[in-house]
């Protein structure tokens, strides 16, 4: 079994078996990237000392964000992404463990460490972005096992943990908790417990018994939900069979039992949604065949947004050149696109005698506005069915 990060643990103390489970998808996405973006801004920054250094590496459309994140009130004196690891005794190590020992370990990045020898407390803090439910410090098994870690590689007898979330406007909102000693102790207890149900479960699996499942909250982004005992005989009617499915869903409604047709219908979409990301996970390697040449996957769609202040100025001056009134106005309103420059190519007078058509017109307007920096590009990946 690869013991699980310790991100991974408040899943794993729930439901043994999760730890060993093939997974149909690896738990990633924009939220993820966004998350990874930021905590590796707040890092350069504290390394480097300078925020506009660090603000050069984010992307434009996360600028705003980042710039608003102050740090005035984090320890100066705690450290950024300390690898900290148990693998039958605690260590701290300088990069995440590769190979076979990664596998043998459990893991926790504390993305805030430090340590205070008058007060013989560790600090550890996760920054955490989105807004997903994440449980309170107290109770949080990451937390936990970083206060664990933590205390045990520098002989520390109390912890201070903070779940640091950083919202939309850069906002901090911090959930703290404290362990002391006899918390940590017990932690310990259930960490190895925990351990030892995980290995035990998946033994009884190769003994080709099925594992012991608990379902829960947790369940929700298991990436082992295809996988899971409890799931497979709704994944199977859902995709086997989807008609009866809804036609059982049906009857719960009509016999006004609402809570259990409400129920079954969270757990449908719940399979849904697990099936629909493993085949994100598949599309990415490559595209799926789905009949007629066609296929469905990622394809890369560019799109353009014109600035209206400068796309203004552009047209007009080409406007009084060819002595055509109004022709400004009519392409930029409230906001301007090329479909809006594209109606008043056609409906201003004279406008299309600037190029031999107007598609061309409109490409001479656009090329114009470009040179002058008036059109931002971006790039977006999304899934689609196109011909193969």
């Amino acid at each position: 079994m690869k013991i699980p990060s310790a991100s991974r643990w408040q899943r794993f103390t729930a439901c043994a078996p999760s730890g060993h489970l093939p997974v149909s998808y690896e738990e990633s996405g924009d939220a993820a990237t966004k998350g990874t973006i930021i905590h590796k801004f707040i890092e350069t920054s504290r390394k480097t000392g300078s925020r506009e250094r660090a603000l050069k590496a984010v992307p434009d459309d996360l600028k705003p964000l980042c710039y608003a994140i102050s740090l005035d009130d984090v320890p100066a004196s705690a450290e950024s992404e300390v690898v900290l690891v148990y693998f039958g005794q605690y260590q701290r190590l300088n990069e995440v463990p590769k190979g076979t020992m990664r596998d043998d370990c459990l893991i926790m990045v504390a993305d805030l460490f430090d340590y205070d020898k008058d007060t013989d407390a560790v600090y550890v803090a996760d920054w955490k972005t989105g807004r997903g439910f994440v449980p309170a410090a107290e109770n949080n098994w990451q937390m936990k096992i970083g206060a664990l870690l933590g205390a045990r590689v520098v002989g520390a007898s109390k912890a201070h943990v903070s779940i640091i979330r950083i919202d939309d406007a850069g906002n901090l909102h911090e959930d703290k908790a404290e362990f002391d000693e006899f918390d940590l102790c017990d932690i310990e207890e259930q960490m190895l417990a925990t351990l030892k149900a995980g290995y035990a479960s998946e033994r009884a699996m190769g003994n080709g018994k099925l594992p012991v499942v608990t379902e829960g909250q947790h369940c929700k982004y298991c990436p082992s939900f295809l996988f899971c005992p409890a799931k497979r005989a709704l994944v199977r009617a859902a995709v086997g069979n989807p008609e009866e499915t809804v036609k059982t869903l049906e009857k719960e409604l009509l016999r006004e039992n609402y809570t259990e047709a409400y129920l079954g219908l969270r757990r449908l979409a719940d399979a849904s949604k697990a099936l629909w990301k493993a085949l994100f996970s598949r599309a990415q390697e490559e595209p799926i065949p789905i009949g007629d040449g066609m296929v469905w996957g990622p394809s890369v769609v560019t799109t353009e947004k014109i600035d209206g202040d400068i796309a203004y100025r552009v047209i007009n001056e080409i406007g009084q050149q060819a002595q055509i009134p109004g022709f400004a106005e009519k392409a930029v309103g409230f906001t301007c696109s090329k479909a809006s420059i594209t109606r008043a190519v056609a409906s201003v007078e004279g406008a299309k005698d600037l190029g031999s058509s107007q598609a061309a017109v409109v490409r001479r307007l656009i090329d114009s506005i470009r040179e002058e920096g008036g059109v931002e590009v971006k790039t977006t990946e999304r899934y689609a069915e196109r011909k193969a």
